[in-house]
């Protein structure tokens, strides 16, 4: 989608208003034709864009809702890690030393058992790092969901509006007869 937003706005930049000078020069050497041709597939390819665009933005916010999904799931994990980080830290403790020795458990067990909670506060480390990266997934895909959106539906009837009445303003122009269109109809 982004590369499709990058496209289209040079796209629409290709078909320019040419400038007056030589106007009977340009009809009599089929550069008005080209033009006119030009962009009718000019056209084509903008509206082909957009109908990729609009169905790569569906595909784009259904990846948006999952990985927001994900996202929350990985802070009830990193929620449930802490509450087993905090009760491994309380048994190493000094406050619980005499229980340690009455219950039977060797020193080797209450080493593993430290080692064991700074495996898991690693994990809980790059569970918050991987959810910050969601994160910035998350806002760069709206944003590049938004410029398709604006691209979409305010610059591109933009440019055809401006196009439409140019190309008619030149045939009026070429005829030498008044510009009658009925309202409502494109030029």
């Amino acid at each position: 989608l982004s590369e499709l937003n990058q496209r289209l706005v040079p796209l629409m930049a290709r078909f320019r208003e040419p400038g007056q000078a030589g106007r009977i020069w340009r009809w009599f050497t089929g550069e008005q034709l080209a033009d006119e041709l030009g962009f009718q597939r000019v056209s084509r390819e903008m509206e082909s864009c957009a109908e990729r665009g609009v169905a790569e933005t569906a595909i784009l916010r259904d990846l948006i809702e999952a990985l927001s999904q994900d996202r929350q799931r990985i802070a009830r994990e990193i929620g449930l890690i802490e509450d087993d980080i905090s009760l491994g830290r309380a048994i190493a403790s000094d406050r619980f030393a005499k229980l340690r020795d009455l219950s039977g458990c060797d020193g080797e067990t209450w080493q593993r058992l430290s080692r064991r909670v700074g495996n898991l506060e690693a994990i809980a480390t790059s569970l918050r790092l991987t959810q910050q990266q969601y994160g910035v997934a998350i806002e760069h895909s709206k944003t590049v969901a938004s410029r398709f959106d604006e691209i979409r539906t305010l610059l591109i009837p933009i440019w055809y509006q401006r196009m439409g009445f140019a190309l008619f303003a030149r045939r009026a122009a070429s005829t030498g007869q008044p510009a009658d269109f009925e309202e409502g109809t494109p030029p």
